[in-house]
């Protein structure tokens, strides 16, 4: 016999969990995520569609900003003048200790000017929180992008009227551009041979991308009686250079 038919032999009678050991998956958006506006108002601006690119800290739908505006302005009016009495209190109350200390005040008079002080900081408080509150409303009139992202759906067009308060729902659906997820199904005894972090491979559409266990479930899926159970693992891998969609089929090959 031939020695490279010798080491063909040899090759083939290598048990296959030796050599690894590969499972189909289903490719999904390792960083999905729908976002609302938690404020009521108009939509006057929707800057992308469903597939495109947005860089993070894109505007990608705006609602009319004057009535938030004018809040924050009108809000600012009133830590001004919620500043300027509580100013006016603090002169007050020190004119009084001196007036006190020459014997020429009552501790009523001093303590009522105390007080007058304790309520302005009081209001100085509120004041400040409503501006706080009108700044929050005003910075989340927009959607911007939280990272940088491909939009996969957009349920907003300009003119469109949002009520937060009736219901929360969401207006931009997106996921971190190249950052995927492949799902696959292991039969328990090769789950033993698995650990977090470890590197494996992803092969989708017909390319090979470097991968490495994010999860590992302890539960076996639903629906086995009878059956080697089997149990979800989870693999991420980037796919910067390439278009991939929710629900491609993949396979996920083990050392």
């Amino acid at each position: 016999m031939r020695p490279w038919s010798i080491a063909v032999l040899a090759w083939s009678l290598v048990p296959s969990t030796a050599i690894g050991a590969g499972f189909d998956a289903t490719v999904q958006f390792a960083r999905r995520v729908e976002i609302g506006l938690p404020v009521s108002g108009v939509v006057t601006a929707v800057n992308v569609e469903a597939g495109a690119r947005a860089k993070q800290g894109d505007v990608l739908v705006a609602l009319d900003a004057t009535p938030f505006q004018a809040a924050v302005e009108r809000a600012q009016g009133g830590v001004a003048r919620a500043s300027a009495d509580y100013d006016e209190a603090t002169r007050d109350f020190k004119h009084m200790k001196e007036i006190y200390d020459r014997q020429l005040a009552s501790t009523t008079e001093l303590d009522n000017t105390r007080l007058k002080i304790k309520r302005a900081d009081g209001a100085l408080m509120e004041a400040r929180a409503a501006l706080k509150r009108a700044q929050y409303n005003l910075a989340r009139s927009r959607i911007l992008a939280p990272f940088d992202a491909t939009i996969l759906a957009v349920q907003a067009q300009p003119g469109q009227s949002v009520v937060a308060a009736l219901e929360s729902r969401p207006v931009v659906v997106l996921a971190a551009h190249g950052e995927f997820l492949a799902i696959t199904q292991v039969p328990g005894a090769e789950l033993d041979k698995r650990q977090l972090g470890q590197a494996v491979s992803v092969t989708v559409a017909g390319k090979r991308y470097p991968g490495t266990i994010k999860s590992i479930a302890r539960e076996a899926l639903a629906g086995q009686a009878g059956k080697d159970p089997l149990y979800q693992v989870g693999v991420t891998f980037s796919a910067t250079d390439a278009v991939l969609r929710g629900g491609q089929t993949a396979r996920v090959e083990f050392p």
